[in-house]
């Protein structure tokens, strides 16, 4: 509705102040309006009401929300978001074919075949008995669609879905009904560690340490069971103190907790950290008191990539701090990092102490034995793709982005080794051409026994493999 304002039609009064509005009007600030003067105002003024704004029609409304760019910004952007590669990688996803799901779609061509050949069959009798050409396709239609079996999906869907109701009551979720089908399908279930498919629990059988080995008795993780030697004598942790480092860090190097509820051991975290808590536990260390006399001060946690974890811990040995470093994971990766450390750190200090001893400052010195860090990791960039085989055979620009990175850090290297401003802000300086050559010597020297640590670890393992398969020499019958 449009109101009158001094004979105007407009609403420009809706924006005017109160006070403005009484003056305008004619009122009484205090006394108000009587109804007869209420009703002549709004005869002259007309109702206090906004003018409805026009809209525009459904058509024109999807029109607008289409011809807008930031829909499409939108889109394109989120094609190339982490969202937008799970979208893709989801429509991409092939449900899994399960005998069940085999059948059924043979069955399914077989039975569309029959039902086309009997509705051929039909319509040609039907014309070689004179009948019309329409009529007979009505028919042959009528035939096709009313023999298929469109109780068959429902039929089975039913059928799966009693099948997961009868596993849930014996403790086994299904998420896909084909999956009771598939399990129902099954002869022979292989697993390769006795106990983790039946019960989820892991045990320690043996223990090798370089003076022999230690079998382990027991089953699961009850603490019943004992650690024997040789002749079955029960081990003495204070005689072999090997034994009782490789059980501390066990039981230190670890991250599951043990408990009873129930008179049962309850676990919470991973199936082999319990293992290892419960064969230190058969040894007489418990793994709070292990807590507390190596209290724990940081922690590099296990991954798939890494294969191993690592732990350091504070020990007060002779009334004096000390640190030590537990870890576990595979054996050969465990002694390959430890003997690359080894190496870096020797290596290291040994230039650090020539460079001194040759007049160089100690400047010069440190940014020498900074440079060999980097170069032997560099070298070991190239070996560490493979934990036995040689660099040579990986193939050294397999990988384009091993050249990139290794071309990055050597530039890196350099302009910390010789551009002033670096060598003022992280105190270094250059360096020779002779520390340059002592650099390379050594960390080819270090490479090089890396290599000759792979060739002793793969010519053990294939003595091993020997050794199982009865002395049969490799390639030979088994």
């Amino acid at each position: 509705m449009e109101v009158m304002t001094s004979g105007r039609q407009g609403n420009a009064h809706h924006g005017l102040a109160a006070h403005e509005m009484v003056l305008l009007l004619e009122s009484d600030p205090h006394r108000g309006l009587t109804g007869a003067e209420a009703r002549s105002r709004r005869g002259r003024y007309g109702t206090n009401a906004l003018p409805r704004a026009r809209r525009a029609g459904p058509l024109a409304r999807v029109l607008h929300q289409v011809t807008d760019p930031l829909i499409y910004v939108l889109v394109a952007a989120g094609a190339v978001t982490e969202l937008g590669e799970i979208h893709r990688l989801v429509g991409t996803a092939q449900l899994p074919v399960t005998p069940l799901t085999r059948k059924l779609a043979r069955f399914s061509k077989v039975l569309t075949v029959v039902i086309l050949a009997l509705a051929a069959v039909a319509f040609a009798a039907g014309l070689a008995r004179g009948e019309k050409a329409s009529e007979m396709f009505t028919a042959a239609v009528a035939l096709a669609v009313g023999a298929i079996p469109e109780g068959l999906p429902a039929a089975v869907t039913i059928t799966l879905a009693i099948g997961v109701g009868r596993m849930a009551r014996r403790r086994a979720v299904i998420r896909r009904l084909p999956a009771v089908e598939t399990l129902g399908s099954t002869t022979v279930i292989c697993s390769d560690k006795t106990g983790t498919l039946t019960q989820n629990q892991m045990t320690v059988r043996a223990v090798r340490i370089p003076d022999g080995r230690y079998d382990v008795t027991g089953a699961g993780y009850l603490p019943d069971g004992a650690i024997t030697g040789a002749a079955g004598r029960a081990a003495d942790l204070a005689a072999d103190e090997t034994l009782r480092w490789c059980l501390l860090a066990g039981a230190g190097c670890n991250d599951a907790v043990l408990d009873l509820r129930d008179g049962r051991p309850a676990l919470t975290g991973d199936p082999t950290e319990a293992a290892l808590l419960v064969s230190a536990g058969k040894a007489g260390l418990d793994q709070s008191a292990v807590t507390a006399a190596f209290p724990r001060v940081d922690v590099v946690t296990f991954s798939s990539e890494r294969r191993y974890m690592a732990t350091l811990h504070e020990h007060h040995a002779d009334g004096r701090p000390r640190y030590v470093v537990f870890a576990k994971g595979a054996a050969a990766l465990v002694w390959r990092v430890l003997l690359v450390s080894a190496l870096l750190v020797a290596g290291a200090w040994w230039l650090f102490e020539w460079e001194k001893v040759g007049g160089a400052g100690e400047a010069e010195a440190r940014t020498a034995a900074v440079n060999l860090f980097v170069m032997v990791e560099l070298f070991y960039l190239f070996s560490c793709r493979s934990l036995t085989g040689s660099a040579w055979r990986a193939g050294l620009f397999t990988n384009r982005w091993i050249a990139v990175g290794v071309t990055a850090q050597v530039a890196g290297q350099l302009a910390l080794t010789y551009l002033p401003a670096l060598n003022r802000l992280f105190q270094t300086a250059p360096i020779t051409g002779g520390a340059w050559l002592r650099i390379l010597i050594l960390a080819l020297a270090a490479s090089l026994i890396v290599a000759a640590d792979k060739r002793l670890t793969r010519g053990a393992r294939d003595a091993l493999a020997r050794r199982q398969r009865g002395g049969a020499a490799p390639g030979g019958p088994v």
